[in-house]
């Protein structure tokens, strides 16, 4: 009698278990099904909601590299390719709060939209010797610094040199 009850007691047990690991995996499968929707509704909800920015043609041509037509190899910039170039800074790393819009959201909260705003922009160039540097930067004048070119451009003011072409380091 002892060992009939163990062996129903051992089978309602083995019977609870895979109705535990059957509900588990039925938990976890809605949870992704619920994830994978929600999801795959946001893009198109943030198409609807948030006007796509546009770069224009300009800065994608103003930031590629100026190269002689003749011989394929870099050339300096010419003071156009700069100027275009700072424009293109300018309005790549934009940290002005200028024209921004607060959204008011019904729990309270409040965000703010920084059309394309405050980015970190990854920069590289050919020196001469061929090598690439890289850098990264938050700001126009650090991108003019980057490429060499008049901080003006950029508008910022220029900084005196310490006579050997570098401009020194600021002291506070």
């Amino acid at each position: 009698m002892n060992k009939n009850k163990a062996k129903l007691r051992h089978a309602k047990s083995r019977r609870l278990r895979r109705l535990l690991a059957i509900g588990v995996v039925l938990a976890s499968a809605s949870v992704a099904i619920g994830a994978a929707a929600i999801a795959a509704r946001r893009p198109s909800e943030r198409a609807v909601t948030e006007p796509a920015r546009n770069v224009p043609d300009q800065t994608a041509s103003a930031l590629a590299a100026p190269q002689d037509p003749q011989t394929g190899q870099i050339r300096p910039l010419t003071q156009d390719e700069a100027q275009r170039l700072a424009a293109a800074l300018k309005e790549l790393a934009n940290p002005s709060t200028d024209g921004l819009k607060q959204t008011q959201h019904a729990d309270g909260s409040v965000s703010i939209n920084l059309d394309g705003r405050f980015q970190n922009i990854a920069l590289a160039r050919r020196n001469t010797d061929g090598s690439i540097a890289q850098g990264c930067i938050d700001n126009p004048q650090a991108g003019a610094a980057f490429f060499g070119i008049d901080p003006q451009l950029v508008g910022a003011e220029a900084r005196p040199t310490n006579g050997t072409g570098k401009t020194p380091a600021s002291i506070k």
